[in-house]
């Protein structure tokens, strides 16, 4: 445990639904304080607790699926968290020497639907650092197992990467 100068005592409050808990910043892991870390093809089942009278609505398990790649300045990290047959899709993305506006483009479900993204048209005499960071969430028709795919790039530049990630729902 740390003190600061004054004497009191530094912790971290960490709330559940049904109860408080007071944790010391040593008993708190390194990425919830702020220490780098890396998200690069991570994979977690984290089962739902039902409390009667609501199993319909939280039944199953919850998953994630995350991907990084990097073509030249551009770094995308693709994730998918799935619950029920509900997907939230995160696409953060950035870019070191943008010319233009950076974003996704299109964006598969592996269902055979897709969105697009409309992304500004401009070029900038000098490049810049920039970043995007989108949450799209959908919902699939029926269980199974789904490949994503997203594509992502910055206008001016050749940078583009299309990222797939496998995704199951129900």
């Amino acid at each position: 445990m740390s003190r600061s100068k004054k004497g009191t005592l530094v912790a971290a409050v960490v709330a559940t639904v049904s109860c408080l808990v007071v944790l010391p910043l040593w008993a708190i892991p390194a990425v919830a304080q702020g220490a780098p870390h890396s998200r690069i093809g991570t994979s977690t089942k984290t089962p739902k607790h039902c409390h009667r009278g609501h199993k319909s609505a939280c039944s199953g398990t919850q998953g994630t699926q995350s991907v990084t790649q990097t073509s030249g300045g551009l770094t995308v990290t693709f994730t998918a968290t799935s619950v029920g047959s509900n997907v939230t899709f995160d696409v953060a993305s950035s870019e070191t020497q943008a010319y233009g506006a950076l974003g996704p483009e299109y964006l598969s479900f592996g269902n055979g639907a897709s969105e697009g993204f409309a992304t500004p048209e401009y070029c900038l005499a000098q490049p810049v650092a920039e970043t995007n960071d989108r949450q799209i969430t959908y919902s699939y028709g029926k269980p199974g197992a789904y490949t994503a795919s997203v594509t992502v790039g910055a206008n001016c530049t050749p940078d583009q990467l299309t990222l797939t990630l496998p995704v199951t729902v129900g």
